[in-house]
């Protein structure tokens, strides 16, 4: 048996135990070093796809009279079709891009579990700066702001040469990625504590 099939084995070993402890992750698993054992992405992909079928067949099929076929139906051929559009279009980029793109992924994901290790260590005060506080960091903002350790959030707001600061802007951004409004208000702190930043280039 040849060094390749051995390392995709014990990385089947290692997505099963993840796909069958969380529930899903087996691809997420199989994927960040399948990459550098086959020739392209594409096939990386392709087989990722047909083990984790695999794996996923056995459960289906033990648990079958528990499934509501009429309901699965639309989520399969949504599947199918994603799929195979995504192994569509990995066939036609570049490896070393895809490895790249892979690369930086696997680095935010690692910087994101050092994020949630460290707010889990002690109480944390949030000062925002410069930070809009939008929709586009909604999940990751909730997870700070609502987090049990946080105990404050001050938000540093601008003043224009008009003399008007965007502080209600702010707040209001920031409630935005609150589900407890309540325990927003408790935390955001308030105008007369906080400070407009400082714009350093002006001489």
């Amino acid at each position: 048996m040849s060094i390749i099939l051995i390392a995709i084995f014990i990385l089947s070993i290692g997505a099963s135990f993840v796909q069958r402890t969380t529930g899903f992750g087996f691809g997420i698993f199989i994927i960040t070093m399948l990459p550098y054992f086959m020739p392209t992405y594409g096939e990386a992909t392709t087989l990722s796809g047909i083990l984790a079928l695999t794996t996923s067949a056995a459960i289906v099929w033990r648990l079958r009279r528990y499934v509501t076929w009429q309901r699965l139906w639309p989520i399969l051929l949504t599947f199918i079709v994603v799929s195979t559009m995504a192994i569509f279009v990995l066939t036609r980029i570049e490896d070393h891009i895809l490895k790249q793109i892979l690369g930086v992924a696997l680095i935010v994901i690692s910087i994101y579990r050092k994020m949630l290790e460290f707010i889990e260590s002690a109480p944390f005060q949030i000062c925002i700066m410069g930070h809009s506080c939008g929709n586009s960091d909604r999940t990751l903002l909730n997870t700070l702001f609502e987090h049990h350790f946080c105990t404050s959030i001050m938000p540093y707001y601008y003043i224009n040469e008009k003399g008007k600061d965007n502080y209600l802007e702010l707040v209001m951004n920031i409630s935005r990625n609150f589900t407890d409004m309540k325990l927003m208000r408790d935390r955001v702190v308030n105008k007369k504590y906080c400070e407009p930043l400082v714009d350093v280039t002006n001489k």
